[in-house]
């Protein structure tokens, strides 16, 4: 996260808008298969990870606390979920457990935390080893690197859509290669618009629209708006936005709880009373545990 002094509200705002996404494709609101918004938490992620100061074992220490921490607690109060939710509904215990929980945690949602842990410490000892620093000739390589994964993902992710979490990690991977392109343009229009390793990631989404229109796009939006933001600063903060962004992480994780139990209360799945009350009970309880001793896990 940036300090104060350099927080970009349009970042924060972002952050919230994308939550609140992330709550509308789990619970299939009808637009929500075409929007896909977590590659734009996994840019930000690498983004603000490799122009950090930090050293490797600080940084290492802070992802810990400010990712793998919250995995382990909620995990925990998913896990609980699971436990109660057959003595209420009086169904089998073995269906609530599977073995990708291991991997990705007792909530599917929660797959995405320990992925970003892992992505972000990649690429942190790559660029610290290497001393990388992006420039218009490696930044072709990365970019062909990273536009071709995001064809072979387009090939290979509907062949295993359903195989919980290798299609979720397949889906995303090549993003974090493409994330590196934003490392040196950091709010800088020139440099990001005539970057030609950007335009080629680009037209590589392209071309993974004609093999599955759908993992091309859901690529193609995030990337283009990634570069809409990293190309502007606001000369100024906004508290408002700010808080919101200070919301979205709370969101993400505590959304699935209320989605369940509005679920059981009767709001059907793809209705949009589910949508509306998941929304409004996952960030007032966000705000809620902001203000509590839980607020380090959300």
């Amino acid at each position: 996260m940036e300090n104060d002094s350099k927080r970009n509200s349009i970042i924060e705002l972002t952050r919230f808008l994308a939550a609140c996404e992330v709550v509308c494709y789990h619970v299939d609101a009808p637009w929500s298969e075409y929007v896909r918004v977590l590659p734009i938490f996994l840019i930000f992620s690498i983004v603000f990870t490799v122009n950090s100061r930090l050293s490797i074992s600080d940084q290492r220490k802070k992802a810990f606390e400010r990712i793998m921490l919250p995995w382990l607690f909620w995990s925990a109060i998913y896990g609980l979920a699971r436990i109660i939710r057959p003595m209420i509904l009086h169904s089998s215990p073995g269906d609530e457990f599977h073995w990708w929980i291991f991997l990705a945690g007792t909530a599917q949602a929660l797959w995405y935390l320990p992925f970003a842990y892992v992505s972000n410490m990649t690429v942190l000892h790559f660029t610290r080893r290497f001393h990388f620093k992006l420039t218009s000739s490696n930044s072709h390589l990365i970019a062909l690197c990273g536009g071709l994964l995001l064809i072979a993902s387009a090939v290979i992710v509907p062949k295993i859509y359903g195989h919980f979490p290798f299609d979720q990690w397949i889906y995303l991977s090549p993003v974090v290669i493409v994330a590196l392109l934003y490392s040196s343009f950091y709010y800088s229009f020139h440099k990001l618009a005539f970057s030609y390793g950007l335009w080629m990631v680009i037209l590589c989404c392209i071309g993974a629209m004609a093999l599955h229109w759908k993992i091309g796009l859901t690529n193609l939006g995030p990337i283009l708006l990634c570069a809409l933001i990293f190309s502007y600063k606001p000369s100024r903060s906004f508290r408002f936005f700010d808080y919101l962004g200070k919301l979205s992480y709370g969101i993400y994780l505590v959304h699935t709880l209320a989605s369940y139990v509005w679920n059981y209360l009767g709001f059907p799945q793809r209705s949009y009373s589910l949508l509306f009350l998941t929304l409004v009970t996952s960030i007032l309880a966000t705000a809620l545990l902001h203000k509590t001793m839980f607020r380090k896990f959300v």
